[in-house]
């Protein structure tokens, strides 16, 4: 096979070598399956991982904390090229080291209403269902304090309540009352979401979404910047 042909990733295990024209090391190639040029870490929920991190001498030995060191170390003295995105709920549970080792951090907030009108229409369109045949604002209106999750937990709710009335189609109304058959997450706790979202003004994080309207405070800020997405949704 010559330098210049290129074959897809499910061929890999035909070949010993394959050239990738988007590298130009002189390791460009794939071999034995293994991927040897940049790529995409993505680590999600990355906070439910390093919550016994405080407490890992007394609970597993240390197990934890010598987990969390050699990710730190790899991060900081990894030869290749690895763009590394986590995804986190509870920064308070994320070690203070692991905030130097990104460069950017981005706060996901609860979507606005316009937000939510788009994001009922996205997931409509999932479930087959035409978006112009349903009120999107009055959904949307109905959704307040919901998260992305939470909107498509209604349209599924109501899915099943209109298969269960004789297998009809969706309407408005089935998405609209199933918002009454639970409580959001954010009306269960504002106060400490409302907190997250202050000291991520404050610390000048990137808001994915429009950020909201605060008075400015004096703080301390990190060293560096910090790489992480703060996902409430």
């Amino acid at each position: 096979m010559s330098v210049s042909e290129v074959i897809g990733i499910e061929e890999v295990n035909e070949v010993e070598y394959v050239y990738d024209p988007c590298c130009e090391s002189p390791n460009n190639y794939i071999s034995n399956g293994m991927i040897s040029h940049n790529c995409c870490l993505w680590i999600d929920e990355i906070d439910k991982g390093l919550s016994g991190t405080q407490s890992s001498g007394s609970t597993d030995g240390g197990t934890n904390d010598r987990v969390v060191s050699t990710f730190l170390t790899w991060m900081q003295e990894k030869k290749k090229d690895v763009f590394v995105v986590a995804t986190a709920n509870e920064i308070e549970k994320i070690p203070t080291p692991f905030f130097r080792r990104f460069d950017e951090i981005f706060f996901v907030d609860f979507p606005n209403i316009d937000e939510r009108e788009e994001i009922a229409a996205v997931l409509i369109r999932r479930y087959n269902r035409i978006a112009s045949d349903f009120d999107l604002k009055k959904i949307a209106k109905a959704s307040d304090g919901c998260s992305g999750s939470e909107i498509e937990k209604a349209i599924h709710v109501g899915l099943f309540e209109a298969f269960a009335d004789s297998m009809r189609e969706l309407t408005t109304k089935d998405v609209v009352n199933a918002f009454k058959t639970f409580t959001p997450q954010y009306k269960m706790r504002p106060a400490y979401f409302d907190t997250m979202t202050e000291v991520a003004h404050q610390r000048g994080f990137v808001f994915a979404n429009k950020a909201p309207k605060m008075k400015p405070q004096k703080v301390q800020k990190e060293e560096n910047a910090i790489g992480m997405i703060l996902d409430e949704n």
